[in-house]
């Protein structure tokens, strides 16, 4: 059972895997790349690499650290990155879904609390009416939206807290 190494092809593909995500975890605030499981040196010159963004020497850098990445197992890495984007997925969801219900409620559409009842039978529903009359009142007469904003808030708790 002689196995052949890997192709070329592979390795090329390999080696742009690692600089796609060099280029990721590049992207990251430098707090999380701190928190991360990587070797000192990783971590130095994904630092350099934010500094690095505008000039001319970006690419080259990624490809560096795509070197660097090489030699150790970066699968962890990656899993980590897929769990943080997978998250950042999700609370724009529940942001999103908290817009489209506070946007319904300020246009008077009662069907909607109907909807949130049953995604959440524990909500609040004279508060959450309260809060868009309330919203409603203050875009007529040109108000700074206060209740809108708690509305929102609100929405948006109920939202993430039962996720």
């Amino acid at each position: 059972m002689n196995e052949c190494p890997p192709s070329r092809s592979q390795l090329k593909r390999e080696s742009l895997a690692l600089q796609d995500l060099a280029e990721r975890l590049s992207g990251l605030p430098p707090e999380e790349i701190r928190v991360l499981d990587l070797p000192a040196e990783i971590i130095e010159a994904l630092l350099e690499a934010e500094a690095m963004k505008k000039r001319s020497g970006f690419r080259r850098h990624i490809r560096y650290i795509g070197g660097l990445l090489r030699r150790i197992d970066a699968s962890h890495i990656s899993e980590a990155l897929e769990r943080r984007e997978d998250m950042n997925r999700r609370r724009t969801a529940f942001f999103q879904q908290a817009e489209q219900w506070r946007d319904r409620l300020l246009g008077e559409d009662e069907s909607v609390l109907a909807e949130i009842l049953g995604a959440f039978p524990a909500a609040d529903v004279q508060r959450l009416r309260q809060l868009a009359r309330n919203a409603r009142r203050e875009k007529e007469k040109g108000n700074p939206p206060r209740s809108g904003r708690e509305l929102f808030r609100t929405l948006h708790r109920m939202i993430e807290t039962d996720q």
